[in-house]
């Protein structure tokens, strides 16, 4: 399905979901970390793309945006600090992605309100563990060797609702929404 096609009422389907999205200095450095591994392994990520998904919704219509939206902000977590120390690989899809060795409560938490958020908004959460991390190379035949790991700290203060749109050059994300972390949540 298209990205971006007419509902049957008319409402535009969007491709969604929630996120942790790195500023700018968590972001040059893990430009730095995919540049660390080997040439030719795979296609980098966009550093643009960046991101830790949180819960993906897919295919959403207009209704379903603004029921996202209220659910998020009405979602309670403390902020926290997430810090990226390892390198891992799925054969399918792949992925050569950056994460975390220890997952914080307040990471899992969100994760955990997101999900029955979109549970209440009628979309089918994902069955799959959550397993946070940030893809960096797509398209990698082997798990390569390992470069040395220079651990990056994530002050994590807001979430973020993102739209994936598809273009010639592969997916590209829109931040939507922003909520910043702490109680009284609301969007900005």
């Amino acid at each position: 399905m298209d990205n971006q096609t007419t509902g049957g009422l008319g409402d535009i389907i969007l491709r969604l979901f929630f996120a942790l999205w790195p500023d700018e200095s968590v972001r040059s450095r893990l430009v730095e970390t995919a540049a660390r591994l080997p040439r030719g392994t795979g296609r980098r990520v966009p550093a643009a793309n960046f991101h830790i998904t949180l819960e993906f919704i897919g295919p959403a219509n207009g209704d379903m945006r603004l029921c996202l939206e209220e659910a998020a902000g009405r979602v309670t977590v403390e902020p926290f600090d997430l810090v990226l120390s390892r390198y891992g690989y799925w054969p399918q899809p792949r992925i050569i992605w950056f994460g975390p060795h220890h997952l914080p409560p307040e990471l899992l938490a969100l994760a955990f309100k997101l999900r029955e958020a979109a549970e209440a908004c009628g979309v089918d959460a994902e069955t799959r563990p959550y397993r946070p991390h940030v893809s960096l190379l797509r398209k990698v035949a082997r798990q390569p060797a390992w470069p040395d790991v220079k651990p990056i700290e994530w002050p994590v203060r807001e979430f973020v609702l993102c739209q994936s749109v598809g273009t010639d050059k592969g997916p590209s994300y829109e931040i939507l929404q922003r909520w910043p972390l702490g109680s009284g949540t609301t969007a900005r």
